[in-house]
C-alpha cells in the first residue's frame, strides 16, 4: 500500500539585509536583498505571526553562528512549491 505525504516549501525574496552573527562584534552578510530564501511552514507560520525568527547556523572551521530575521526582511510576494512523495513497498522477486 503506497502513501503519500504533501510538504510545502515556501520561496522568499529578501529585502532587508540578514547577517549570520557569531558574537555581539562579529558579523557577516547571510543574506543580501535580492538573494531568495526556502523556508518550511513552521518558519512561514512565525514569519506570519509577525515573530522573529532565530536560527543557528554553521559558520565553519567548527563554529557556529545564528541568524536572526523577521518578516521585515523580505518582500511581500512569496512563491509556494507543494511537494508530493509517495512511498510503497515492493518485493524482489
Amino acid at each position: 500500500m503506497a502513501t503519500k505525504t504533501t510538504t510545502k516549501e515556501y520561496t522568499l525574496t529578501v529585502k532587508k539585509t540578514i547577517y549570520e552573527k557569531l558574537d555581539a562584534k562579529t558579523k557577516t552578510v547571510y543574506k543580501k536583498p535580492g538573494d531568495k530564501m526556502v523556508v518550511q511552514y513552521h518558519t512561514y507560520e512565525k514569519l506570519m505571526k509577525r515573530e522573529k525568527v532565530e536560527w543557528t547556523v554553521n559558520a565553519g572551521m567548527g563554529m557556529y553562528a545564528y541568524v536572526e530575521f523577521d518578516v521585515s526582511h523580505f518582500h511581500s510576494e512569496v512563491d509556494v512549491k507543494a511537494v508530493t512523495i509517495t512511498t510503497e513497498k515492493i518485493r524482489l522477486k
